[in-house]
């Protein structure tokens, strides 16, 4: 069974929301871009979350994707920090273990993948092959005039308190309002 402590492994607490994007090759650029400015803009809102960023690209003695990843993390991660919590983490998939990359796709909150369009398009649409449920229906209930509140039956209610007809309340306002300068 895989724990949230197997994250830990790529510095994901696993305390915040997580989203993963992964790129095979340069076309997903724009994406991770797009994902970069979305995070920087949850942080500036308050909102706090790991973005990971899994490369996917084979692996090879020179890897212009991931130099070129690398780049855009460290442009965009001046609010968000790169690879500490609630910032932005660079991984290599083919470094991580499929059953760890199992996990962290299984508890990211949002999955996203280049080969399915702009960030816009996969926001817009479900994934092909899953079927959403219908909207949900919703009905009010007539509504029912509550009772007389008991401040609203008073003789001379004026909105702020109550002016009875002895006029005792209403001095005692004043006194309270006005307290003398000078004891005695």
């Amino acid at each position: 069974m895989q724990t949230q402590s197997k994250l830990w492994a790529y510095g994901i607490s696993g305390d915040l929301p997580l989203a993963v994007v992964w790129v095979r090759d340069s076309q997903g650029l724009s994406l991770v871009r797009e994902l970069l400015v979305a995070h920087t803009y949850w942080r500036l809102r308050g909102f706090k979350a790991d973005l990971v960023i899994l490369n996917r690209e084979p692996a090879s003695y020179e890897q212009p994707l991931h130099q070129e990843l690398l780049r855009l993390v460290e442009a965009h991660s001046l609010h968000t920090g790169v690879q500490q919590s609630g910032g932005a983490f660079l991984l290599k998939a083919d470094q991580i273990s499929e059953e760890n990359l199992n996990l962290i796709l299984t508890v990211a909150q949002a999955t996203m993948g280049a080969v399915r369009g702009t960030l816009a398009k996969q926001l817009s649409s479900p994934p092909e092959g899953i079927v959403l449920p219908p909207p949900l229906l919703t009905q009010r209930g007539e509504e029912q005039p509550s009772e007389p509140l008991p401040f609203l039956e008073l003789p001379y209610f004026n909105g702020v308190g109550d002016l009875r007809r002895t006029g005792a309340s209403m001095r005692s306002t004043w006194a309270r309002m006005f307290p003398r300068r000078c004891p005695g």
